[in-house]
């Protein structure tokens, strides 16, 4: 318990940071940016994190899935699994840069004005950077260096948030200029740190049995965390779409307030993900599960009960008058960060291990009603119809992963006949 509390911290401490400092910045920005630009700006982002979730987490989830069990009896092949996620992730990169240069009505769509490619380029710039930088931290990840993973984590923040400082200063902030600032750092940071580690760049080769096996295990990831990210995030360019970019910085000012528990979840993922797979074999996994969840559900009543008492404190401290709706959509927003908090530490990572197929028929299912109730939340009550769907849904959702979760802990560790030879690779593939 000593050790994984000294782990957290090594994740937390940077990531807090980082997270406090984006929040106060996401503030500051609000002063300087209209609804409209904010709402542009905020658009971006999410396109990167989206993509990001899509690229990112649908490759690194193979990765954690692979690498930890061959890290002991077979590191060169550890290490070419996190080499081959690398040249995946820069494939997708380039296909989607292919489409956003055919994508005028994309543009105009989003952004409701044309000539605005240039915000989409330096979109696909900061994607590459963020998935450099995760790739780099996915090394230390699965060797559960988490100094390194942090130290990786504050670097990147003092460069970003270094850089949005001097863009305050020396200049008038414009979307284009933040998220050039957003491109840059994670760039540098990521390449600077996946150089310096021997093998992960160079030295390793990119076999391509490695290729293969990663590629054949994460389809089903990219396809699930694909369908789930767009459902989770869609909300902010439906409302850009249907209620224009003045109504997405409204919602998107709330989400900067809301965005605390989906960082401290993600934290808490980071240290937990690759202790599932030898946690499950082992025999262990239900009973940690079982004491983490009962406790972290108690956290999230609390923590909803204490923004209900603060929120109208909140709005008149840190809003200016412009964004003051968004106090009212914080509250209608929150159950859905909320219900994120209590599922992403074990149970999202757990069923994307375990039962892919679930969560994509789940999502694949939701999907067609999910737009249609939010095209009519969009256009009836803006910002706040978005965030009631948004939350309904997340709420509904992690009901059912809960319920999942558990009845597949009940089953044990598949024992079925598996495919492959090495003990790693057998052990991998015995999980249908």
């Amino acid at each position: 318990m000593k050790q994984e509390i000294r782990e957290f911290l090594w994740v937390a401490t940077p990531k807090i940071l980082g997270g406090g400092l984006q929040l106060l910045f996401g503030l500051i920005l609000l002063r300087y940016l209209g609804p409209s630009e904010y709402g542009t700006l905020a658009v971006c982002l999410s396109a990167v994190l989206l993509a990001d979730a899509v690229l990112g987490a649908g490759t690194d989830m193979g990765v954690l899935r692979l690498a930890p069990l061959y890290e002991q009896h077979d590191p060169l092949r550890s290490l070419q699994i996190q080499k081959a996620a690398w040249a995946l992730k820069l494939a997708g990169t380039c296909i989607l840069v292919i489409v956003i240069l055919a994508g005028r009505p994309l543009t105009q769509g989003w952004f409701q004005q044309p000539g605005e490619q240039y915000l989409l380029l330096l979109t696909v710039v900061s994607l590459l950077g963020l998935l450099a930088l995760r790739s780099a931290q996915m090394y230390f990840q699965v060797r559960r260096a988490f100094a390194f993973y942090g130290a990786i984590d504050l670097l990147h923040s003092l460069l970003k948030f270094g850089g949005i400082t001097a863009v305050v200063l020396l200049w008038v902030p414009s979307p284009a200029r933040v998220l050039a600032v957003y491109a840059l750092a994670p760039l540098v940071v990521g390449v600077a740190a996946a150089w310096t580690v021997k093998g992960l760049l160079r030295g390793a080769p990119l076999g391509l049995p490695a290729l293969r096996e990663l590629w054949g295990l994460i389809r089903w990831y990219l396809l699930t965390v694909a369908l789930g990210t767009v459902i989770t995030r869609m909300d902010l360019f439906l409302v850009s779409l249907l209620g224009g970019v003045a109504e997405a910085g409204i919602f998107s000012a709330a989400q900067t307030v809301v965005l605390v528990p989906l960082l401290i979840g993600a934290y808490l993922a980071v240290v937990f993900s690759p202790r599932i797979m030898p946690l499950w074999k082992e025999g262990r996994f239900e009973a940690v599960y079982l004491r983490f969840q009962s406790r972290l559900g108690l956290t999230c009543v609390v923590a909803y009960l204490g923004a209900l008492l603060g929120i109208g404190r909140l709005g008149e401290l840190f809003f200016p008058a412009s964004f003051q709706r968004a106090t009212g959509v914080i509250l209608l927003l929150l159950p859905a960060a909320l219900a994120a908090l209590y599922s992403f530490p074990w149970t999202v990572p757990f069923l994307l291990f375990a039962r892919p197929r679930f969560l994509l028929a789940f999502d694949g299912s939701a999907f067609p009603f999910l737009v249609v109730l939010y095209a009519w939340a969009i256009r009836e009550h803006g910002a706040a119809g978005a965030a009631v769907v948004s939350s309904g849904f997340a709420i509904f959702k992690a009901a059912v992963m809960q319920f999942v979760a558990w009845s597949t802990l009940q089953s044990g560790f598949p024992s079925n006949a598996p495919m492959g030879s090495s003990p790693a690779f057998e052990t991998v593939r015995s999980v249908p």
